[in-house]
């Protein structure tokens, strides 16, 4: 800009995470009626109050810190894997003399009092443009943070004002992706984020699940028609006939997909509601052919509750748990064993339907979430503790199946 300060009004803009979004935004200080905020994923709220009404909202390099800095605002932006956007303004009309070629900035996030987060820096703003928005962290994994503060990048630096506007910052939220598939018509939908596709594979009634089948680390459909232990397994996200065909168990079982050896890959297992027994095994089959013996087969839990595989202590290695519909009772192993559980604790509502994830906090453990028919609403909980959602995500019908998986949309 030509003058060292411009007069503003600054504006911090509470972010949330609400139904049907998972992008927390944060707006921080703006030049009033000549620029706005071009960052528009996620909802605003309390656009209108001014938290952060300062006489010069511009960083200068080249004054005191307090010139340099602006915060700290309270925010909310809970744990989890981000990516962070960054958004700057400066009015070019005449370039600036001397030069200011270090017009940049970072954001800091605390927890309390303690600095927690240091995005990297914004660009410079080229001379011969008023505005830049650029990624600065693609996927970082941020604790809770209750306040942030915006700093010159350059700070001490007295070779000129280097003075810059940050527009605002955007906190994008890269959950786990999820998915719900319509058991009346085969048809799958897939969302990541705010991403979403349909498909149809598989006959209606069929069982649906995902794995990573061909351990390229994207998971994928699968099929498990319990009229005949036939299972049918596919290589992409997209309509087409299934890659892997093949048969194991009886009719009524339940399909398991996971990682049950650490070896990257994910094989199908299964659990006999009649005996309240796991059956474990380490391979695919091919060729519509049956499997052999498993490599584990125990008892656990009790007749009725529903089976469901996850990493819960985050040592690679997929185990096995039990959801009680019934309750909101969740209670897992932590070994491919039969014995008590190491872990319990309720979770939902009765008639909650459960699924695992590696949600917000990605730290390579999984744990709960719930599909609510009634209201067609995912529940999500960071850690493998008794507590309330600590997200929500409105999307779906009540009458479709949830699933889960690590893969990327278009």
């Amino acid at each position: 800009m030509v003058g060292r300060y411009r007069n503003a009004v600054a504006r911090l803009v509470a972010p949330a995470v609400l139904a049907g979004s998972l992008v927390a935004v944060v707006s921080l200080p703006v030049a009033a009626q000549e620029n706005a905020c071009p960052l528009t994923k996620g909802i605003v709220l309390n656009a209108n109050q001014e938290l952060w009404a300062v006489d010069h909202a511009v960083l200068v390099s080249d004054g005191t810190l307090n010139d340099a800095t602006r915060g700290p605002q309270s925010a909310a932006i809970p744990a989890g894997r981000y990516s962070v956007t960054l958004a700057s303004y400066d009015d070019h009309a005449v370039v600036p003399d001397p030069p200011q070629d270090k017009e940049r900035w970072v954001v800091q996030g605390f927890n309390g009092s303690t600095l927690v987060y240091t995005s990297p820096p914004i660009d410079d703003l080229p001379d011969n443009q008023n505005t830049l928005t650029q990624t600065v962290d693609a996927d970082v994994v941020i604790p809770v943070i209750t306040a942030v503060s915006v700093v010159h990048a350059n700070f001490p630096d007295v070779t000129s004002p280097n003075s810059i506007f940050p527009v605002c910052v955007s906190f994008e939220r890269l959950s786990s992706p999820i998915g719900l598939v319509d058991p009346a018509t085969g048809i799958w939908y897939l969302r990541e984020g705010k991403v979403e596709k349909q498909f149809f594979y598989g006959n209606p009634g069929d069982f649906p699940f995902m794995g990573d089948w061909d351990c390229d680390g994207t998971d994928t459909p699968g099929l498990y028609r319990q009229s005949d232990g036939f299972a049918y397994l596919r290589h992409s996200n997209s309509q087409g006939n299934g890659d892997i065909r093949f048969f194991f168990g009886n009719p009524g079982d339940i399909p398991l997909a996971g990682d049950f050896n650490n070896d990257g890959c994910d094989t199908l297992s299964i659990y006999r509601p009649s005996q309240a027994r796991f059956y474990i095994i380490n391979e695919l089959g091919s060729e519509d052919q049956g499997l052999g013996a498993a490599d584990y087969s125990f008892l656990f839990g009790n007749f009725g509750d529903k089976p469901v595989v996850g990493d819960w202590d985050g040592d690679g290695t997929d185990e096995i748990g039990l959801h009680r519909e019934s309750s909101g009772l969740f209670y897992f192993r932590n070994t491919l064993s039969t014995g008590n559980a190491d872990g319990q604790f309720f979770f939902g509502n009765p008639g909650d339907r459960f699924v695992a994830g590696d949600w917000g906090i990605v730290d390579g453990k999984e744990t709960p979430a719930v599909f609510r028919p009634g209201n067609a609403t995912w529940y999500f909980r960071h850690t493998n503790t008794q507590g309330p959602a600590d997200e929500l995500l409105q999307w779906g019908s009540g009458g479709w199946l949830q699933v889960a998986g690590n893969f990327t949309l278009p």
